[in-house]
């Protein structure tokens, strides 16, 4: 019976926010070596960001970093535009650029510090993940047979 009082004295962005922590677990664990696991990790947390952001989007909006982020944002999407319209021949690749600039340069930093914010008291354990993701890569490429 206090098990499930428990479980409902929490609201549904402390089930969000716990799944976007979970996620950055995940994520770094297999950083180094699962790549399916750190990329299902990367989703946890984006997925748990997309539903608190109507919460936080005004707090968001306050935030001069995040501001400021945001206008660079916009300065690489113009900039690239405007390197396509400079150089036709390239098109497809300053387009694959753009997007990965934009991808991992933006939203992909920005989703990892957000949660790495969440998560500032656990830091520690986190330190403990990422070195077991490397042991566990080390372990995964030994050849047992020969051991």
């Amino acid at each position: 019976m206090n098990i499930l009082y428990r479980l409902k004295s929490h609201d549904l962005e402390y089930w969000v926010g716990l799944l976007g922590v979970a996620g950055l677990f995940f994520c770094t664990f297999g950083i180094f070596g699962k790549k399916s696991i750190a990329h299902a990790g990367f989703g946890l947390m984006a997925v748990s960001l997309l539903f608190m952001f109507k919460s936080l989007g005004r707090k968001f909006l306050r935030d001069r970093l995040f501001l400021l982020s945001l206008l660079f944002l916009l300065f690489l999407a113009v900039r690239s535009v405007m390197a396509m319209f400079e150089f036709t021949g390239h098109m497809i690749s300053i387009a694959e650029g753009a997007l990965k600039l934009l991808g991992a340069g933006f939203f992909g930093v920005f989703v990892f510090a957000f949660w790495m914010n969440r998560a500032r008291d656990k830091w520690s354990e986190l330190l403990l993940v990422l070195m077991a993701g490397y042991l566990f890569q080390i372990l995964r490429q030994i050849d047992w047979a020969h051991f």
